[in-house]
């Protein structure tokens, strides 16, 4: 008879060869890698709870055939602290022949112990199945963000990514944005604030800017000195978005905001994370964009939150939807704080920073 248990060390082989085949090449075989890094996120890292942790199906023949990747998240709320679970990489070998395991691998995770149950990437199907057991949409973070500085250059970047040759039309392309910066005016161009002062700094640097930034009132992790360095080094590495960037911004010798973010000149950056002081948001944003125009990126991508929504409208981003934030919790207190400007539930916080989104696996 198909169960459902609590994912385990030597699970992590089945595991991976279904992640291989359901989001990567099924005609290979999952690397070593792959197997070494599912195991650390979901079994080995600093934090890890056996009360809220990642699951398995297993089908009535006894193979593994389902999982829900689950990293618990301390979290506190003004004073109350919480325990929350972050859900992702939901998946089943075979839902035409188990059409119900992926359901029972949710349910069984929402019946866990947490205060409240989290997924920041969330697909309509899955979207779907949270709804129809209690769960809510986050429509405040539910967005994705673009903001376009070298038009023909991004269109580059982005076609390279099926067909290689596509970059050998890279001179063409910053020809023509070139010309479509020169008669564009400012749409194409980000200006610097004044007073602000960026610069990348090292892990210890940005270490102390989210520890300042993220101590405010509203719902924010409970992360302690060795948990965020840890979620910081796993970070570094995302093959498939470039180098990783860390930037703190500072205005009259004060930290106002810091930045993740990946990439190389002339692609677009992926930013996984901005923080800033409660006022200061406009000024950080402001200085990220000019630095990354500066820098000759084509264009920055990220996750839309509450704090910086205005910023970026006025800066000329354009919004779009890759994957719902869902929320399942019994205080309903709990879920509407999600949305409030001053949570701290996505990026780093939740579960964009794994190499499993945006790392290559050799």
């Amino acid at each position: 008879m198909s169960e459902i248990r609590t994912f385990g060390p030597d699970d992590v082989p089945a595991v991976a060869a279904m992640f291989q085949r359901t989001f990567r090449d099924r005609a290979v075989a999952a690397p070593a890698s792959l197997a070494q890094h599912i195991g650390d996120v979901f079994l080995r890292h600093p934090w890890y709870d056996p009360e809220i942790a990642s699951r398995v199906h297993v089908s009535d023949a006894g193979a593994v055939n389902g999982f829900i990747g689950v990293l618990p998240l301390p979290l506190v709320l003004g004073e109350r602290p919480l325990r929350s679970g972050m859900a992702g990489s939901l998946m089943v070998d075979d839902p035409a022949k188990d059409p119900l395991a992926g359901a029972r691998l949710l349910r069984s995770f929402l019946n866990g112990p947490q205060d409240v149950s989290l997924s920041e990437t969330a697909n309509l199907l899955s979207q779907r199945m949270w709804e129809k057991l209690g769960g809510s949409t986050i429509t405040a973070l539910s967005l994705d963000w673009m903001r376009v500085l070298r038009p023909a250059g991004l269109a580059i970047d982005v076609a390279s990514g099926r067909a290689k040759a596509v970059r050998l039309g890279r001179p063409a392309a910053a020809l023509c944005d070139s010309l479509a910066r020169r008669a564009g005016g400012a749409f194409f161009k980000a200006a610097a604030p004044d007073g602000v002062i960026g610069a990348e700094t090292d892990e210890a640097g940005l270490l102390a800017a989210l520890e300042s930034l993220h101590a405010g009132p509203g719902l924010r992790p409970r992360w302690t000195p060795d948990v965020l360095q840890w979620v910081l080094r796993t970070a570094e590495i995302k093959e498939q978005r470039g180098p990783v960037h860390r930037r703190v911004m500072t205005a009259r010798g004060t930290t106002i905001g810091a930045a993740v973010f990946y990439g190389a000149p002339k692609s677009l950056a992926w930013v996984l994370h901005v923080a800033a002081r409660p006022g200061a948001e406009a000024k950080v944003v402001e200085e990220l964009l000019a630095h990354a125009d500066a820098a000759g990126f084509a264009g920055l991508r990220g996750r839309v939150t509450p704090a910086i929504h205005e910023t970026l409208l006025r800066e000329k981003a354009f919004f779009f939807r890759r994957g719902a934030f869902v929320a399942h919790g019994r205080d309903p207190a709990l879920v509407a704080a999600l949305a409030d400007p001053r949570a701290v539930v996505t990026g780093l916080a939740g579960e964009s920073w794994i190499r499993l989104i945006g790392g290559s696996f050799r």
